[in-house]
């Protein structure tokens, strides 16, 4: 069987097409959405998946928290803010 150069590449661009849509469909049955399962036997909604990461957050329109590396940076939006970077930290901690 001998193909023409633009036939083995219509072969190699299904094959590959093939092999992403098995790999799709065998993470959804190995790793179910979390969400779902939770929603299911208890009745809540969630707004972010269980592993998602927050790197902003904005509190009572006064200031942003973000999250530089492992440490956090706060930036007021009016004047300076004044708090404490192991107030931060526990504010997080008990905040996740």
């Amino acid at each position: 069987m001998k193909l023409s150069r633009s036939a083995w590449n219509n072969v190699i661009i299904i094959s590959a097409l093939l092999m992403i849509l098995l790999i799709n469909l065998i993470n959804h049955k190995l790793f179910p959405d979390d969400n779902e399962q939770i929603r299911n036997t208890k009745g809540e909604h969630f707004i972010l998946s269980a592993h998602a990461a927050i790197l902003t957050l904005e509190v009572q329109d006064n200031f942003i928290i973000e999250r530089i590396g492992q440490s956090w940076r706060v930036e007021a939006k009016h004047g300076l803010a004044n708090i404490n970077k192991q107030v931060i930290r526990q504010m997080m901690l008990a905040w996740q």
